[in-house]
């Protein structure tokens, strides 16, 4: 009968082959997928948050405009600051279609879309203050600031600080999904790390001791000893017993 040992021992070496080689092309993916993905999210949140701040900043700075500008006499001051006044809300307006152009979650969205509602509510009453202080009646400019053009800029300036709270929310959900992405690869690869090596012990023992070529090509080792210390070392084949 043919001996099929070589062929079953390079099956099974191409197995054990396979084995680690499939490990590790799935571990390799999971790594290079959390990378990819946690990389674009980090990036994408940092573009939101810069983009937040910069209408945040843009919006508490028309509002000091406002007050500044109720509160001095000089023309000229006046008009810089009323020119900085525009310049903000064109800030504001430009850094809020920018974040509109990003992927939004379904809560990024209705926090933008309830902004713009205030923005639409507060930009008139700014307007109104404005004129007020154009025609020289400032305490109507300051009366209207602080019953509606105060209240309505913060309303405003909370619901951006809801948008940023989210992003860090997200950056927060983010690392936690790459760290249970990372516990998910160690236990896979500790799992079938341990199943190749019990695979790889049962391979050795079947070729090592109980395949015929392993019992017909046994080697047997002889010591000669002279006056106590080794002095020849043979080892030859074992004779077959029937």
């Amino acid at each position: 009968m043919k001996n099929k040992t070589p062929l079953f021992l390079l099956i099974s070496f191409i197995l054990t082959l396979s084995i680690f080689a499939g490990l590790m092309t799935y571990t390799l993916n999971q790594f290079n997928e959390v990378r990819i993905k946690s990389a674009s999210i980090v990036e994408t949140n940092n573009t939101k948050i810069d983009l937040i701040n910069t209408m945040h900043i843009a919006a508490k700075n028309r509002l000091l405009n406002m007050l500044v500008m109720a509160n001095i006499d000089d023309p000229f001051i006046q008009d810089e600051v009323f020119m900085d006044f525009n310049r903000q809300g064109s800030v504001f307006t430009e850094a809020r279609q920018k974040l509109k152009q990003l992927p939004l979650t379904k809560k990024e969205q209705q926090l933008i879309d309830e902004q713009g509602k205030k923005s639409n509510f507060s930009v008139p009453i700014q307007r109104e203050v404005v004129e007020f202080i154009q025609q020289g009646d400032r305490e109507s400019a300051i009366a209207l600031l602080n019953k509606k053009g105060i209240e309505a800029q913060n309303d405003n300036l909370n619901t951006l600080e809801q948008l940023v709270d989210l992003q860090r929310q997200s950056s927060k959900q983010t690392l936690e999904e790459i760290e249970q992405k990372h516990q998910e690869s160690v236990s896979l690869v500790f799992t079938w790390s341990f199943f190749a090596f019990i695979f790889g012990s049962i391979l050795a023992y079947m070729s090592l001791v109980k395949s015929p070529v392993a019992k017909n090509n046994c080697l047997v080792s002889t010591m000669n000893w002279n006056n106590g210390f080794p002095s020849e070392l043979r080892i030859y084949k074992k004779p077959m017993t029937n």
